[in-house]
């Protein structure tokens, strides 16, 4: 099926909340996923968990991986699920779109590595594999990540990380 160029429906100031606000009533999705974003920082039980995130963070920031040639390329496309879509990308939350040449060729290299990292680590189960991520790795690209989401997202609206 083919992707979508937008949300079907906008997301109101009030849901754009929820995002960014934990609270009792509130899920506080962008704090939720930072933190699992962050836990493979502290040591291997969290490796898979934040690679995950990374993979999740790289789509919302309008990025994914070219499959055969394993490279970064801009995606600002939405999945199409009987012509509507519930994926939320940076800028249905105010912020704007990463691009590519915004990035440095390592930047690019380490962001791609851990998208193709999470797609193996959660997508197979696999020993000795050659292309796995290589979780020395992840506390500067869970960095990256988290720089290009307060540039991209919080500062643009304003908000702290």
């Amino acid at each position: 099926m083919s992707k979508l160029i937008n949300r079907t429906v906008p997301l109101s100031p009030e849901e754009i909340a929820e995002f960014f606000e934990a609270s009792s009533d509130s899920k506080g999705f962008l704090k939720y996923r930072l933190l699992l974003l962050r836990s493979g920082k502290e040591g291997a039980g969290g490796l898979v968990a934040s690679l995950v995130a990374c993979r999740m963070f790289i789509q919302f920031l309008g990025l994914k991986l070219e499959k055969k040639e394993l490279y970064l390329e801009e995606n600002r496309s939405y999945f199409n699920s009987s012509g509507r879509s519930d994926e939320v990308k940076v800028i249905n939350l105010g912020g704007k779109f990463v691009y590519l040449h915004e990035l440095k060729a390592e930047e690019k290299d380490l962001l791609a590595a851990a998208y193709h990292g999470a797609n193996r680590a959660t997508g197979h189960l696999t020993f000795g594999a050659e292309d796995s991520f290589d979780a020395s790795r992840l506390p500067k690209v869970v960095d990256l990540i988290c720089r290009l989401l307060k540039g991209h997202l919080y500062d643009v609206v304003g908000r702290e990380m």
